[in-house]
């Protein structure tokens, strides 16, 4: 798709940088992001996560220092202090629905990392693509619900679409 991937802005003493990050799977070990330098500062990764598949979803944050999770504006994770880490919240998803994602991450010394994982419906364990995230709200849901009425009964189905 042309819009994937996931809003950054990293700020730092005063300065901001703005860009769109593929995925949220950084180890930066005892340097820090190119736009705002070595420790002391913080990223927002922003948008849309459309997931592909129904179910249960264990979200995973592994972190080096601070981190919050967002998922339609529910905090899910909220482990905002100096540690390494590894944090996990479940959430139950809808295929082809949209939901508002933000991730907030700081680093105050040391060692650097922010990872974004889950464990899907179907229990693979991967980095979250970006395949699954936009940056912007789509204008089209990618699930069209059907209905039809057959003999007095309502027959329900869905129909899921995105491109690869």
């Amino acid at each position: 798709q042309a819009d994937e991937g996931i809003r950054s802005h990293a700020y730092s003493r005063g300065r901001v940088d703005v860009y769109k990050r593929q995925d949220i799977d950084i180890n930066w070990g005892g340097g820090g992001h190119p736009g705002v330098g070595f420790d002391q500062f913080s990223i927002r990764w922003s948008g849309f996560l459309l997931p592909r598949e129904t179910g249960s979803y264990t979200l995973e944050t592994s972190n080096d220092d601070g981190v919050r999770l967002w998922l339609d504006g529910k905090l899910l994770i909220d482990e905002w202090y100096d540690q390494v880490g590894k944090h996990q919240a479940t959430a139950e998803l809808e295929a082809g629905a949209i939901y508002d994602f933000r991730m907030e991450y700081y680093e105050n010394g040391g060692q650097a990392k922010a990872k974004l994982r889950w464990t899907k419906p179907d229990g693979t364990y991967e980095i979250v693509p970006c395949s699954v995230f936009s940056p912007t709200k789509p204008d089209m849901p990618s699930t069209v619900v059907l209905q039809a009425v057959k003999s007095g009964e309502v027959l329900t189905d869905r129909l899921n679409w995105w491109e690869d």
